[in-house]
C-alpha cells in the first residue's frame, strides 16, 4: 500500500491533475525536493492534463493489476544482473517492495538512496549516475 492507493480507497483520484494544487501535490509525491516549475509552465501542463484526464484514467485502470502485483513471478525470468535504484522516501511505490525484487532476482544489486523520492535521477542525480556507471563497468561516467 502507498498514499495513492490509500487515497483511492476514499474514492478520490490522487493521480488526477485538474488544478495547480493537484500539480504541486503530484510533484511533492514524486520528489523529496520538488523542482521549481514556473507558473506559466505549470498552467500549460495542468491544462493539458485536464484535456487528457479521461485517457489517463483509462490507462491507469487498465494498468492497475500490473501495478498492484503484476511483476510477482515474472521478475525471475530476467537472466541478467539487475541494478535496482530506489528512493527511501518514495511515496509512489513504497520501498518495502524491494525484498520482493530481491527474492525473485538471483543477481540483483540494490541501492536505496536516502533523501530520495520516486525519481532518483532527479532527486540524487550524481549518486544515481555513479551507481549506473559503476554497474555498467564505466567508473568514469
Amino acid at each position: 500500500e502507498n498514499e495513492i492507493y490509500a487515497a483511492k480507497a476514499d474514492e478520490s483520484n490522487p493521480r488526477e491533475i485538474r488544478t495547480i494544487a493537484d500539480f504541486d501535490r503530484i510533484l511533492a509525491l514524486n520528489f523529496v525536493h520538488p523542482p521549481r516549475v514556473p507558473w506559466v509552465i505549470k498552467h500549460g501542463l495542468v491544462r493539458r492534463a485536464r484535456g487528457l484526464a479521461d485517457q489517463h484514467a483509462c490507462i491507469m485502470r487498465d494498468l492497475e493489476p500490473l501495478l498492484r502485483d503484476g511483476l510477482r513471478g515474472r521478475l525471475r525470468t530476467i537472466d541478467r544482473p539487475v541494478l535496482l535504484i530506489w528512493g527511501e522516501a518514495d511515496r509512489i511505490i513504497d520501498p518495502s517492495v524491494v525484498p520482493l525484487w530481491e527474492a525473485e532476482l538471483p543477481d540483483i544489486e540494490v541501492l536505496l538512496l536516502a533523501h530520495c523520492g520516486h525519481v532518483p535521477w532527479m532527486d540524487r542525480p550524481m549518486e544515481t549516475k555513479a551507481a549506473i556507471c559503476r554497474f555498467m563497468g564505466n567508473e568514469q561516467g
